[in-house]
């Protein structure tokens, strides 16, 4: 038998400056996590951790510096101890930085926005029952980092809003651990880095009056690791193969009663991009990802003389859809049983604000 666990203690202290045009906020902050797993073999028990602890510092300043301008810039510096289940030390550090915008090319009716980052993420700790106190770390875990792009424009007019993006991202040496791996002799170590790219497009409408609102929403977003689609193996700790989806919605609020009603529709096309085989892939045969189309409402109260309690029941995957939602793994191999999403089912929720 194991048992795992994974603790965290952090913080922050930030304060937010006021300007004429705008604001900066600006702080610190901390964490220092652990992973630890215990092997309780009664004979010869066995107990690994790995830990991290991250100091940084970061501002953010949010401004209108010109008439129907938006710009949002900043960074971080951050420090990083990563400490491995043999107990070997690696220090490493980094800087993060950001900018994006909007502009109002035509005020009240067409704004385009733009952004771009670079991330530092440092070297993230392994999920607790992967661990394996044979692991060595050769010259060192690499820190992750991340390049991300996103552009778009938004078109509003008569209750009318139309919305289109594009966006990017590449994520540098993303840790994939393993327990052991290689043949015939097992090769033991942690370090095992994968380059991600994920990039894809979305457009959307919605249509607002005064008590109601339809809403639609087309998303393709796909995702390659080292250079080849992923699928739900090599994605694992990375990314799942989303594909096309389409969202449908619409809401009606009944003021007088204080109700509202709505519901929406999720609908996920086939997509074979998963077919393509990575090296380290199981030999089983690999399948193309189903599509599926699933169906929920809901009915929410908030009584007019009580503003601060809302009562709420949801209808989920109405029609009883036997589906695998698109994050699960093991839905693209032959021989895998992929744990399905609940069928239909019935929730009622009370909320109270004070």
């Amino acid at each position: 038998p194991t048992e795992g666990a994974t603790s965290s203690f952090n913080g922050k202290v930030e304060n937010r400056f006021a300007l004429d045009i705008g604001s900066v906020t600006a702080g610190f902050d901390f964490y220092n996590d652990k992973a630890d797993l215990d092997y309780l073999n009664p004979t010869e028990p066995l107990f690994t951790d790995e830990r991290a602890t991250n100091i940084g510092a970061y501002a953010q300043a949010r401004l209108e510096p010109f008439d129907r301008t938006r710009i949002s810039f900043g960074g971080r510096a951050d420090h990083q101890w990563f400490t491995g289940v043999d107990d070997s030390d690696w220090n490493n550090a980094g800087l993060s930085g950001n900018i994006s915008g909007e502009y109002d090319l035509i005020p009240e009716f067409l704004t385009v926005k733009a952004g771009t980052s670079h991330v530092w993420g440092g070297v993230p700790l392994a999920e607790n029952y992967l661990q394996n106190p044979l692991w060595t770390y050769g010259d060192g875990p690499e820190p992750v980092t991340s390049n991300n792009y996103t552009a778009g424009l938004e078109a509003r007019y008569n209750g009318f809003t139309f919305e289109a993006n594009v966006f990017r991202t590449h994520i540098n040496d993303a840790r994939l651990p393993v327990f052991g791996r290689g043949a015939p002799v097992p090769v033991f170590t942690s370090i095992r880095t994968l380059d991600l790219v994920s990039k894809g497009w979305e457009i959307g409408g919605r249509y607002d009056w005064d008590a109601g609102f339809v809403s639609l929403k087309y998303a393709d977003i796909n995702a390659d690791v080292d250079g080849e689609p992923a699928d739900t193996e090599i994605g694992r700790y990375l990314t799942t193969p989303l594909g096309q989806i389409v969202m449908i919605g619409a809401g009606y609020t009944f003021d007088d009663w204080g109700v509202k009603v709505g519901g929406d529709i999720e609908i996920a096309l086939r997509t074979d991009r998963t077919l393509v085989r990575h090296p380290t892939d199981p030999t089983s045969a690999k399948k193309e990802l189903p599509g599926y189309e699933v169906v929920n409402a809901y009915v929410e109260w908030t009584p007019p003389s009580k503003p601060n309690f809302t009562l709420r029941a949801d209808a989920l995957n109405i029609f009883d859809e036997a589906y695998t939602d698109r994050a699960a793994y093991g839905q693209d191999f032959v021989g895998v049983a992929p744990h399905f999403d609940p069928g239909r089912s019935f929730r009622l929720s009370a909320t109270a604000r004070f």
